[in-house]
């Protein structure tokens, strides 16, 4: 009877991380269609300089800097998206925003957008990856390489 009993608690402790490990990887799926319509969005203010008005962020800015503005965000945004989705370990992300802020497109955007990332953030991935982020930022005291 007890053989039994561990039985059944083992499948139902199978089927339940396999419940887990389902849902886990749909909100993965979700975060990544998602943001390939971000991107895409993106993409069509790169392309139309008319549509500059739906993100107020960088509408004010000349044409060259608004699309540096937007490339620098896909950048980041990929980086949040890996590190949200687990390819990308805090680690590795430190590094490619350390290198990011060495730039001075990299500081201005993140002087820009900081904000406004803090105020969105919808849970405690978005808030590592700004907290992450906001030290590279103020880490990179040091020299400017300018692009």
């Amino acid at each position: 009877m007890k053989i039994g009993s561990l039985g059944l608690w083992a499948v139902a402790a199978v089927g339940v991380w396999h419940v887990t490990q389902t849902a886990k990887q749909h909100r993965q799926r979700v975060a990544i269609d998602t943001q390939i319509i971000v991107q895409e969005l993106v993409q069509s203010q790169e392309e139309f300089p008319e549509y500059r008005d739906m993100w107020s962020v960088h509408e004010s800015l000349p044409e060259d800097e608004r699309r540096l503005m937007l490339h620098c965000n896909r950048w980041v945004n990929l980086w949040a998206l890996e590190f949200r989705v687990g390819v990308m370990p805090q680690n590795s992300l430190r590094v490619h925003l350390k290198d990011f802020m060495r730039r001075s497109a990299g500081l201005l955007y993140w002087e820009r957008v900081s904000q406004h990332r803090d105020d969105d953030a919808r849970d405690k991935v978005d808030r590592e990856f700004n907290r992450i982020a906001n030290q590279a930022y103020a880490d990179s005291a040091g020299p400017l390489n300018i692009i």
